[in-house]
């Protein structure tokens, strides 16, 4: 005797048109899943967009206090889409990497007077 089972029709969900340039497409649920250092509806955002722009700085170290500006600009391609790079008015700057955490990754060797 043989028995036939019928098939279960699997909804599949579509996402964004750019989804997949930078994430990929969950079926199941419709939603865009990104790649590190992208976010958004369909991954089209770049997580160190928030964070450009120009800034003032109080920086206290060995009870010294220091203000300034900078300016956090995108960061060097070579590093990828998480890069930044923080510029002070005196010219020195700072290469780095924002984290999935939105915290700031610094390699060591890599700042310019900070």
């Amino acid at each position: 005797m043989l028995a036939f089972s019928s098939c279960v029709d699997k909804v599949v969900k579509s996402c964004g048109s750019t989804c997949e340039i930078h994430g990929f497409c969950d079926v199941t649920s419709g939603t865009c899943d990104c790649d590190m250092g992208y976010e958004g509806t369909n991954c089209d955002v770049e997580t160190r967009a928030r964070f450009l722009g120009a800034y003032s700085v109080k920086q206290d170290s060995s009870g010294s206090i220091k203000n300034y500006s900078c300016i956090i600009s995108n960061g060097p391609a070579s590093m990828g889409a998480k890069a930044i790079t923080i510029t002070a008015l005196n010219g020195s700057s700072l290469d780095c990497t924002v984290s999935s955490n939105n915290s700031l990754n610094v390699e060591l060797g890599n700042g310019g007077g900070f």
